[in-house]
């Protein structure tokens, strides 16, 4: 077993193959939100709200022309993940290891994964304009002010698209905000003018969605990271290179008070590690790498782990 010195060693390595894509993702997933939004100018969508058309908007942001558009954040994942193959491939000696992203089965898991992605943001999407458009059929909501803030959902969850939306009501009630994180801090008055709350509303959206722009970022390029690592050697055993025994996996947890206890207990209950085709046992269910797409929810959602390969003495013989 590779000491902990190695073991922290060959994490720090990861976490920067990872880190260094963060912010290219994170910028490839706000341009491709940018890109939904143009799918109806707001002078559109603010005649279609005066008009009551929610069939027009409805059209104009389908499915499939939202999925469509996000295909660059998609394409910038899968970009990562042969940028990452081929970085962590050059520290690997071994013959005949290597990265190898035509592999068809293994390329099929991170087209279904980006494809689930992309799913599940459109998704999201949808419900969130869903949910500033029902707020804007009330009586007496300026048009214009309705439909920047249905564009302005873009991009958010509907549980973030409430956040927003209380935080206005707040506002406009003269109550307190100090326990919304993404606060414009630099707010005084209780009573303000239409256009302040206007303006600290905009600005507290748009730093929500920055914050899923980091957020998602930071996931999806670990994953990527973690996904090009497995593949690595999956594909070595697939081309008969090495043996399915030949390498042990070592669990290594990022230890601080925001690592689940599932993980940070998870080395000791595979002590010895895990061959390359076994999965990780886990009190949250098996799960083969971090953010395994085939894992549990409660086993991935913001996991910060890393898998270490150590080559077997065996394997010489």
């Amino acid at each position: 077993m590779p000491s902990e010195r190695e073991l922290q060693a060959g994490r720090a390595e990861l976490i920067a193959i990872a880190e260094s894509k963060e912010f290219y993702l994170a910028n490839e997933w706000l341009l491709a939100i940018e890109q939904v939004k143009d799918l109806m100018t707001l002078d559109a969508l603010t005649v279609a709200v005066m008009n009551n058309d929610v069939y027009a908007i409805q059209r104009a942001f389908s499915p499939e022309a939202v999925q469509l558009r996000l295909k660059g954040f998609k394409d910038a994942m899968t970009n990562h993940y042969a940028a990452s193959g081929v970085q962590i491939a050059k520290n690997v000696t071994v013959s005949g290891v290597y990265f190898n992203q035509v592999n068809p089965r293994l390329a099929g898991i991170v087209n279904n994964w980006t494809n689930t992605l992309i799913t599940n943001e459109t998704q999201a999407t949808l419900q969130s304009i869903g949910a500033e458009l029902s707020k804007a059929t009330l009586k007496g909501v300026n048009p214009l002010q309705s439909a920047r803030a249905i564009r302005g959902s873009i991009g958010l969850t509907p549980q973030q698209v409430k956040a927003v939306q209380n935080y206005e009501a707040k506002l406009r009630a003269g109550e307190s905000v100090s326990s919304y994180r993404l606060r414009d801090k630099r707010l005084t008055k209780k009573v303000l003018k239409e256009d302040d709350i206007i303006k600290r509303v905009d600005r507290y959206r748009q730093k929500q969605l920055k914050y899923r722009a980091e957020t998602i970022a930071r996931t999806e390029a670990l994953r990527m990271t973690n996904m090009a690592n497995q593949h690595i050697y999956d594909n070595a055993i697939e081309e008969g290179s090495i043996g399915a025994n030949d390498y042990r996996r070592y669990w290594v947890p990022r230890r601080d008070s925001k690592t689940r206890d599932a993980h940070l207990t998870l080395p000791s209950m595979n002590k010895e590690g895990r061959a390359i085709n076994e999965p990780f046992i886990s009190s949250l269910g098996r799960i083969m790498y971090p953010h395994d797409p085939q894992a549990s929810a409660g086993n991935t959602i913001n996991c910060r782990c890393v898998v270490i390969y150590a080559l077997q003495a065996s394997a010489f013989l």
